[in-house]
């Protein structure tokens, strides 16, 4: 007698339809950023399949411009998985329990937690939360100006914003900019004791996910890794700045510490792995709460999404195009393996002078092994990769699918004013040049995408828009060379990493607001800077790998393209040490960044309005795809006939 039992790899037949999600997603963005233009979850045995079309305008810029960007946009596929930790830790549950697993997600509106102790920038930053509410102390004109201006609706450490900012991560993530969180609870009176804003809004809880497939898709695909940090913007509320002359500006300063939070991918990766164990059980979570409560600073991954809140607050920066100036190792030095010299008759290494031949072969392999562990960037299977020469996916129990690329070229058409007048407070002659960006990217020759998911998860499209710079504030590397020995020789090859020095990114000088006792001590003020005895264009920056500028070159600049011409916005030129002197008022500010993160508001000087407010760039992008899932064809109730 045969016998019958449900096999464990039981599949349960489920019809198939084709669903069409077709949309466009159109928005005001910068260059630098990583915009997540798009995302829809995927069920399991989802087949997605489609193409992508982007358009990009800009506002018309000063003067014509003759170098360009490169628009590029990337798909990738985050895993459930990898945010839920009862998903992949090979447990069973009964019926019941499955129906009750919750989700991670973010409660935004609440009470500012603890200061964020930033790691690159070595400040604390106010994280803020979204206020419940508008303010009720206000008539109605200010609250109406309050809602629709991004600004904080307070200074100091008690402002926060009352509604979600434009252009922000949690705008493009899909939550309504303009949205405010009722003030629910009671007064705080005799009769009704509390606080109003103590009830959480369930609107206003919001599922992690997408957050989550943003950072993890920029974190594989997009960052530096020989970067020990990223960076996300603040927010244009954190950016308020008084001027010397007690004028308000929404930007003053903008170096690449004010726009920016930094951030240790590893501290964000540990709250990933926080949230999976804490999701072992099928438990869901409330972010906010898990990591601020009772902690002396707030989680990286919190200030991330409470910057998010602001407009254009949350993003993460994007690295520029590999060049001779964005390949620099930034993580630390390599390390040296050193040999101990011995002497050969009573082995005392105080005062040796011998070398054992076979030591030094290990000396030497080990060293190798050092120095390819430095180059690889620390992630294991990069060090899998580089070590062994093998390309593995299995390391990474967190690591999205790469679904596909997307880049164009954009280059600004020029255009001649043909009569006198003026325009944004900028004043046209007749035959005078110009540009804007109008490009439509095409991409019906590409391949497209076409994936099928073997498991629930979030579909993700970030676009970026990165520029295509010239340099003109370094030394050509060949005036560096002033002996013959400085020149490079075939015995020379492979001998490791390189310092940098600074005078390949800038011999600009610095410190024109330095007074007394600084002054003194600045090398660039003539006689006074005595103080100072090293030479400060010979600091290093990094390292990197040796002869690295024999093998490429790069794009310069000269007459007044150059630093300080009066055609420097005809082009897109990286000033790595920049100025910013207030009109009328002689007060002068200069900054230096060497980072390969672009820092979007390096790139505003080329159009009138050069805050962070001013999205100058407009994004259109068409998504036409197509699912493949057991969601029923059927728009009726099944009558059963």
């Amino acid at each position: 007698m045969s016998k019958y039992r449900i096999p464990s790899d039981y599949q349960n037949q489920t019809p198939r339809a084709i669903h069409r999600r077709a949309s466009s997603a159109y928005g005001t963005i910068h260059p630098g950023l990583a915009i997540p233009v798009h995302h829809r979850h995927l069920n399991v045995g989802d087949r997605i399949r489609g193409r992508i079309d982007e358009l990009l305008q800009s506002q018309p810029m000063l003067g014509p411009l003759m170098n360009g960007f490169k628009l590029i946009t990337i798909a990738t596929f985050t895993p459930d998985s990898a945010i839920y930790g009862w998903m992949s830790n090979g447990r069973r549950f009964k019926p019941d329990e499955y129906a009750k697993f919750g989700k991670v997600y973010f409660s935004l509106a609440g009470p500012n937690p603890k200061n964020y102790l930033d790691p690159a920038f070595k400040n604390s930053r106010i994280v803020r939360r979204l206020t419940f509410g508008l303010d009720l102390n206000s008539d109605q004109k200010k609250i109406y100006e309050s809602w629709v201006s991004d600004e904080l609706n307070a200074t100091g450490s008690s402002g926060q914003p009352t509604h979600i900012g434009r252009g922000g991560l949690w705008d493009w993530l899909g939550i309504a900019a303009g949205a405010v969180c009722p003030n629910l609870g009671q007064a705080n009176t005799a009769q009704h004791p509390g606080v109003r804003g103590e009830i959480y809004p369930s609107s206003f809880r919001f599922n992690a996910a997408p957050l989550f497939a943003y950072f993890l898709s920029h974190y594989y695909y997009i960052a530096n890794m020989q970067e020990d940090y990223m960076y996300f913007t603040r927010g244009v509320g954190e950016m308020q700045r008084v001027r010397p002359d007690g004028q308000q500006e929404s930007l003053y300063r903008p170096f690449f510490s004010d726009v920016f939070n930094s951030l240790d991918p590893n501290s964000f990766l540990y709250a990933l792995d926080a949230v999976r164990n804490a999701t072992n059980s099928g438990n869901g979570c409330d972010l906010i709460h898990t990591f601020t409560e009772g902690q002396p600073q707030s989680n990286s991954l919190v200030a991330m999404a409470c910057a998010g809140i602001q407009g254009y607050g949350g993003l993460l920066s994007v690295p520029y195009s590999p060049d001779l100036f964005g390949n620099i190792i930034k993580q630390g030095s390599s390390p040296t393996v050193e040999i101990e010299v011995m002497n050969a008759l009573d082995e005392n290494t105080d005062t040796g002078f011998s070398v054992a031949v076979p030591e030094l072969r290990l000396k030497t392999k080990i060293q190798n092994w050092m120095d390819r562990l430095f180059v690889s960037g620390g992630r294991v299977g990069d060090v899998f990769r580089t070590l062994w020469g093998t390309k593995s996916s299995a390391p990474y129990i967190n690591k999205p699918d790469f679904l596909g690329v997307w880049q164009a070229s954009i280059n600004p058409s020029n255009v001649r004013a043909m009569a006198n007048g003026s325009a944004s407070g900028e004043d046209a002659n007749l035959g005078q040049l110009a540009a804007c960006v109008d490009r439509y990217c095409d991409f019906s020759g590409h391949s497209g995408i076409d994936y099928y998911a073997k498991e629930p998860g979030t579909f993700m499209l970030i676009t970026m828009l990165v520029p295509d710079p010239a340099y003109s504030q370094g030394l050509h590397p060949d005036l560096a060379s002033i002996s013959f020995g400085d020149d490079f020789n075939p015995e020379l090859n492979g001998i490791g990493f390189q310092l940098v020095p600074r005078h390949r990114f800038s011999m600009m000088p610095r410190g024109f607001d330095s007074t007394g006792i600084n002054q003194q001590k600045n090398p660039w003020f003539g006689n006074d800077g005595t103080g100072v005895t090293v030479d400060p264009n010979m600091v290093s920056v990094g390292e990197e790998v040796a002869w690295s500028w024999l093998r490429t070159d790069y794009p310069r600049l000269h007459g007044d393209f150059a630093q300080n011409g009066n055609y420097q916005y005809w082009v897109l030129t990286r000033r790595f040490t920049t100025y910013y002197p207030d009109a009328g008022t002689g007060f002068y500010q200069d900054g230096e960044y060497t980072g390969t993160y672009i820092n979007p508001l390096d790139w505003q000087y080329v159009f009138v309005d050069q805050t962070l407010m001013a999205g100058n760039f407009a994004y259109y992008g068409t998504f036409d795809l197509k699912v493949t899932s057991t969601l029923s064809a059927n728009y009726m109730p099944y009558l059963g006939r």
